[in-house]
């Protein structure tokens, strides 16, 4: 029964999941939720209670039974980022592996993101209708907002900011009780973080159709027992978000609503989180759907995700956007690159994955000309250290900020500060990026696309690349003897530049 069923687990700060599928339909066989409500502590303290260690374990010993009867043997499990982040995650870790066998995984909350959107685009059956014109996608969970937007079927941007409901409530809980009118002034706190939030959102059209996933209060009241979708006015929402803010218990609200005590305890400042978002998308309806992390992790697993890849780069041209990276240049670069990457597979010997990272690299490799065109490439380096890559994990995110790095005049020496915190797989990995980088840069170095077309043979222990040009390329020329023997240090073949004139 195992053979094509797959069981993905996700530990979050309040709740951990367990989903049970089939890893070549994507079929949902079972669904395990184990509430862990203390973990809401962790936004407050930075550590996870020890009851909620205890509970966690049992929870996932319970899980490991259930994937057992399945036949499934999964030996790791994942974690959310603000979970990992806790001061004794590396603790709870090590318990979890000895009670139960797995190790933790983390998930940084790009890849969070990422692996939501994927589940809304395999099990929402109106996806593809929504996102044929314009839709918009408002997420909120325990710590975090993200917003993200598609439109004419192609996925746009996503943003995201950490103003969850439950971080807003563990973190203002101490100073609650001393505000006169602490509705209002969470509203206008939360206000603050949006406007600045907005001002990085991309200009585009406004969205036709809105989808909005996580809510808990409003999934608990208007998603029916069974479904997993509903849709709402605008004005139910405002209605309900007048009743919230000016509530007169939690009692009153439990008892009008059936909401419980958990749930109420972070029911403002979600609406209000929500509202502020709302405001930004300007729609009519809102369409609650029932889906999370957990749903879109197979895809992690399955390793059948093109249309995923595809929002990746995205997400990397938008950024390349935001620090005004030449576009022609970086295009050029691009299919140099992984033309070299096709046509070299049997040298280099990486994965469809390590061709994703490469794609990524060769989009945002000179964002450091934005600080400084001066050692760009350490601008590059420490700016992309420090963005949210939609999709690539913290430690992918890491290789390429390397690559981008070493892509100019510097080259990967395993003595270097940088390199020690790689192991070395990753380090091989970084070095052989650097060099399918660097030659494909230097083939467009004076920026101006003089090479229209490259073609590469191997002949023994050189590859040969033949630049089809009509134009003047000694500075490529120059720059690529400089980068090619990196490249024969790194793969043992010497790579040579050669030219031919198109004639007509």
């Amino acid at each position: 029964m195992a053979k094509n069923l797959i069981g993905e687990i996700l530990v979050g700060t309040t709740s951990v999941k367990l989903v049970v599928s089939n890893i070549n339909t994507f079929k949902v066989i079972e669904k395990v939720h184990k509430d862990m409500r203390v973990g809401a502590e962790i936004y407050d303290s930075n550590t996870v209670p020890m009851e909620l260690s205890e509970s966690l374990i049992t929870a996932l010993q319970g899980f490991r039974q259930i994937l057992a009867d399945y036949g499934i043997v999964t030996r790791h499990i994942w974690a959310s980022e603000m979970f990992m982040q806790a001061d004794n995650a590396a603790y709870i870790a090590d318990q979890i592996l000895h009670a139960t066998g797995f190790t933790i995984e983390s998930l940084n909350s790009s890849q969070e993101v990422f692996y939501r959107n994927q589940a809304l685009r395999m099990f929402y059956p109106q996806f593809a209708t929504l996102a044929a014109a314009s839709l918009q996608i408002i997420g909120i969970s325990s710590g975090r907002l993200d917003i993200g937007y598609y439109a004419k079927q192609a996925f746009k941007y996503s943003r995201s900011i950490a103003l969850g409901p439950v971080r807003l409530a563990e973190t203002l809980e101490e100073i609650q009780g001393q505000i006169v009118d602490y509705p209002q002034f969470l509203s206008d706190f939360i206000g603050s973080k949006i406007a600045d939030f907005n001002r990085v959102l991309p200009i585009t059209d406004p969205a036709k159709h809105l989808i909005l996933v996580g809510s808990e209060v409003l999934n608990t009241l208007f998603i029916k027992a069974g479904q997993t979708t509903a849709t709402i006015s605008l004005a139910q929402f405002e209605e309900l978000k007048q009743q919230i803010f000016n509530n007169q218990t939690n009692q009153v609200l439990g008892e009008k609503y059936g909401l419980s005590e958990q749930v109420i305890k972070y029911a403002l400042p979600e609406i209000l989180v929500l509202e502020r978002a709302l405001n930004l998308a300007q729609v009519p309806k809102i369409i609650l759907l029932d889906i999370s992390v957990v749903d879109g992790l197979v895809f992690a697993d399955a390793g059948k995700n093109s249309i995923g890849d595809t929002e990746i780069i995205t997400a990397a041209q938008d950024i390349a956007d935001q620090y005004r990276v030449a576009n022609n240049h970086r295009q050029q670069v691009e299919h140099f690159a992984l033309h070299l990457f096709d046509q070299l597979k049997a040298v280099h010997h990486l994965t469809q994955r390590d061709y994703l990272l490469l794609d990524v690299v060769c989009l945002v490799h000179d964002i450091g000309s934005f600080v400084n065109s001066h050692a760009h490439y350490l601008h590059s380096e420490n700016l992309i250290k420090n963005i949210d890559f939609y999709g690539l994990s913290d430690n992918e995110t890491a290789i390429i900020a390397a690559v981008a790095r070493y892509h100019s005049s510097q080259i990967p020496v395993n003595e270097h500060y940088i390199l020690k915190n790689f192991n070395a797989p990753e380090r091989l990995l970084i070095a052989k990026l650097t060099a399918l980088l660097r030659l494909a840069d230097a083939l467009d170095d004076s920026r101006q696309q003089k090479i229209k077309k490259i073609a590469v043979s191997i002949k023994k222990d050189k590859v040969i690349i033949t630049a089809h040009t009509n134009h003047n390329i000694l500075l490529e020329n120059w720059v690529f003897k400089q980068k090619a023997q990196f490249f024969q240090d790194v793969f043992g073949m010497l790579p040579i530049l050669k030219k031919r004139v198109n004639r007509k």
